[in-house]
C-alpha cells in the first residue's frame, strides 16, 4: 500500500514539474513578444538590422581597398543594428596595419 502511495506522490510530483515548465515557456514567449514590440516600435527592425550591418560591412571593404596597408574592422551597437537614432551611439572601429608581421618566440623553435 505505501508503494502505491509513493508511486502516485512521485507522478503527481512529475506532472507539477511539466506544468511548471509549460508555464514558465509560456512566459517566456510572452516576454519575447513584448520585446519585438518594443524594439519593432523604436526602429529596431530586422530589416534594419539587415541595412546596417550590411553597410559597416562595405564601409570596412572601401576602406580595406583605399588604404592597401591597413584593414579595418567595424563592431559594437551601430554595426550588429541594436541601436536607435535617438542614442546617438559612437561607431566603434579596430585599425591594423597588415605589413608587419609578429612572431611570437615560442614560434621560432624554442620549446
Amino acid at each position: 500500500m505505501e508503494d502505491i502511495c509513493v508511486a502516485e506522490k512521485v507522478t503527481t510530483s512529475t506532472k507539477l514539474d511539466e506544468v511548471m515548465e509549460d508555464i514558465g515557456a509560456a512566459e517566456e514567449a510572452i516576454n519575447s513578444r513584448k520585446l519585438d514590440k518594443v524594439m519593432e516600435d523604436i526602429g529596431v527592425t530586422e530589416e534594419v538590422i539587415r541595412f546596417r550591418r550590411h553597410v559597416h560591412l562595405l564601409l570596412e571593404t572601401i576602406i580595406s581597398i583605399m588604404e592597401k596597408e591597413v584593414v579595418v574592422r567595424i563592431f559594437g551597437s551601430q554595426s550588429e543594428g541594436s541601436t536607435t537614432l535617438g542614442m546617438k551611439s559612437d561607431l566603434d572601429a579596430l585599425y591594423y596595419l597588415n605589413r608587419f608581421i609578429a612572431i611570437l618566440p615560442s614560434y621560432c623553435g624554442e620549446v
